[in-house]
């Protein structure tokens, strides 16, 4: 089963034990039995505590979510925009549901402002741009909300991510520690920067928001207008925001460079693919321009079996597809019949030639 389908079937599962409802802090619901209800309650109690933590639920609830707990497998929580809901798993600690409803919160807020609206508006690169900044955002608010936290005495959901991100967690702490939370904005782009150097992840990603929504809506492509490319300085706006602005500290062009915009190897084959299983089946160059510029990063055997046992295997690439192959054959065969008659013409017309030659001597 795809990363995806996986996702849409756990979140299908958490949606049907929402019944019960409380209004929480900040006008945030929650739902589930009253045990759960109480777990949550005091979770949320606790992110309040943190000015941050309160802006990030706040947007939450503004957006009209609500949080429950659920059964979500190996996942910690999930943001469901359609069904409007925040759900933690139910197998964790409540020191891991503060850091993963901060991070889940956050994301519904990135959502409100206009990420991940579609996958089909908006070029690949822009796509892995945005699906990036959002997932290493929520990591950077979730360490700045647990710093907080810390702060006031309430250090375990820190330690909780410390165990989750350890590259982002000791890259935030190097930061936050020298210049306090006057430092946050720094410390945050730090965590996001660290984030980018964890490949498994991008790999996921990759699979999840870029590989699988390509390959499912293929066939329909050609309906579509072709996709636009959206500035970074947009994403940024949308995704990074701290206080009236944004908090992103690094050059823009960072964005262009291996490390942020490059997919893994297997990803930059697949795409490849793509790009020549378009031009097989609609017959014109592929209309996403970014496919042409995408860069590639290498990544170890290991590494990619690890990513696979976790999320599956890739797609099959476009240029294997059956309706793909039986128009190159097709194809293929035309121009070999094309190909023939035209050999046979050169033939006859070489030994015409050669006959009027011996006759004029």
């Amino acid at each position: 089963m795809s990363l995806k389908k996986s996702l849409a079937k756990q979140k299908a599962k958490a949606a049907d034990s929402l019944n019960q409802k409380t209004d929480g802090v900040f006008g945030l619901p929650v739902f589930g039995t009253p045990e759960g209800q109480e777990i949550l309650l005091n979770v949320i109690d606790r992110i309040s505590k943190s000015p941050f933590g309160s802006e990030i639920l706040k947007d939450a609830a503004k957006a009209g979510y609500g949080v429950s707990l659920a059964f979500l497998g190996n996942s910690k929580g999930c943001c469901n925009p359609d069904k409007n809901c925040l759900f933690l798993s139910d197998n964790l600690s409540e020191d891991d549901m503060v850091a993963t409803l901060v991070h889940e919160a956050r994301h519904a807020g990135q959502f409100h402002r206009g990420c991940h609206k579609s996958f089909y508006d908006i070029d690949a690169q822009s796509t892995l741009t945005e699906t990036r900044l959002t997932e290493a955002d929520a990591t950077a608010c979730a360490l700045a909300v647990c710093a907080e936290l810390s702060e006031k005495g309430d250090v375990r959901p820190f330690g909780e991510l410390c165990r989750a991100y350890p590259n982002e967690s000791r890259t935030f702490a190097e930061t936050y520690i020298k210049k306090g939370n006057e430092g946050l904005p720094e410390a945050m782009t730090a965590a996001v920067d660290a984030w980018y150097g964890n490949e498994a992840l991008k790999m996921a990603y990759e699979r999840c928001y870029l590989v699988e929504p390509l390959a499912e809506g293929f066939n329909t492509a050609a309906k579509r207008p072709a996709p636009k490319s959206v500035p970074v300085e947009e994403t940024l706006a949308k995704v990074c925001t701290f206080k009236g602005g944004t908090y992103f500290s690094m050059p823009l062009s960072v964005f262009a460079s291996e490390k942020y915009a490059a997919v893994s190897s297997p990803t930059y084959g697949w795409l490849q693919k793509y790009s020549e299983g378009w031009e097989a089946f609609y017959n014109e160059k592929c209309r996403d321009k970014s496919l042409e510029s995408m860069k590639e990063f290498y990544v170890t055997p290991m590494l990619e079996k690890i990513v696979e046992s976790n999320f599956g295997k890739m797609p099959v690439p476009v240029s294997e597809r059956p309706e793909v192959l039986k128009i190159r054959m097709k194809r293929d065969k035309a121009f070999e019949k094309y190909f023939n008659k035209s050999s046979q013409k050169k033939d006859n017309t070489a030994l015409l030639i050669s006959e009027m030659r011996e006759r004029g001597r």
